[in-house]
């Protein structure tokens, strides 16, 4: 029983270390989202990340208000292969 308690520790370790960040990760995010969501919307407000860890994944949220949506023609095709 103490060995699995002790695995069981070792992997917590390991998925915390893997979910952690910087302390500015999240700052940066909603300043590039900012610049990237202004091309398409009429933003009222700045953007949001909220970051939740739920078992062996990260759920990802981003907020924001707008206005409106910004009009704009078709997007030129890019082959990304």
């Amino acid at each position: 029983m103490k060995r699995k308690n002790e695995i069981n520790r070792v992997k917590e370790l390991i998925d915390n270390d893997r979910f952690n960040t910087k302390d500015d990760f999240k700052e940066l995010v909603e300043k590039d989202l900012y610049k990237l969501l202004l091309e398409y919307f009429e933003i009222i407000d700045f953007p949001t990340l909220v970051i939740e860890k739920n078992n062996n994944f990260l759920q990802v949220n981003i907020n924001f208000k707008c206005n409106r949506i910004r009009t704009f023609g078709t997007l030129p095709y890019e082959d990304l292969t």
